[in-house]
């Protein structure tokens, strides 16, 4: 009923000027400023934006605008398409993790401003790994295939006909997961892009413990004590 009413708006051009908004804020140099602001906004304000409640509001308001621009038949053709299923499934996964650990580094940080445990340190968790943990992730590995398979029957995956060496696609377009190095070779020489950048990369996340020897943050969420560690790797 929901998504029939949003199809219904779409169709009468009620998200236009919507979408004439999300274009020009998304032009790469606001979409750059406005995507660093956030960035740190989400360190300095991280005590607020974790609580249950004004996390939860600000979820709710992207499912809003992520769902409901589903009324646009093109938004729609996009997101709906079986391989890209997974990025909408990702995108919120990782919605979710960042903030579990962003909140405990919250309650972790006020904790220590009190001079109270760890919230690691506090209660006695700890579970053997067998049978307990083993246990736990034999039951997960039967859902997830049993998800797995019954999605491979639902939405067939999008197949191409069988490989031929005597054909190259024009553009060839490498897996999601290179879509960042595909991206680069539009704009770079190859050898920067596809060699000089990824391998700046590996480097740089090689020398991070080399870089950032701080002790603090061990088996434990923190940001007030790793905030460096913590935004770069992010």
């Amino acid at each position: 009923m929901m998504g029939s009413l949003f199809i219904a708006a779409a169709e009468h051009g009620v998200f236009d000027p919507f979408k004439h908004a999300v274009n020009a804020l998304t032009r790469p140099y606001w979409f750059m400023v406005i995507s660093c602001t956030v960035f740190v906004l989400m360190f300095v304000l991280y005590k607020w934006w974790t609580k249950p409640l004004v996390a939860a509001a600000l979820f709710g308001l992207f499912l809003l605008g992520y769902f409901g621009s589903m009324g646009d038949a093109n938004f729609r053709s996009i997101v709906a398409k079986p391989d890209n299923v997974p990025i909408t499934i990702m995108v919120i996964s990782v919605m979710i993790c960042i903030w579990i650990s962003f909140r405990r580094a919250a309650i972790n940080d006020t904790r220590i401003a009190a001079g109270l445990p760890l919230l690691e340190e506090d209660r006695d968790d700890r579970v053997l790994v067998w049978p307990d943990l083993v246990y736990t992730e034999l039951i997960c590995l039967i859902i997830a295939t049993a998800g797995l398979t019954l999605w491979a029957i639902v939405a067939k995956a999008p197949l191409e006909q069988p490989a031929n060496p005597g054909y190259a696609p024009n553009p060839a377009k490498a897996p999601w997961y290179f879509l960042g190095l595909q991206e680069m070779l539009v704009y770079f020489d190859p050898w920067m892009a596809g060699v000089v950048y990824p391998g700046l990369i590996i480097l740089g996340l090689c020398a991070m413990p080399y870089i950032d020897t701080n002790p603090k943050g061990n088996g434990y969420y923190t940001i007030r004590e790793r905030p460096f560690a913590i935004a770069t790797w992010l």
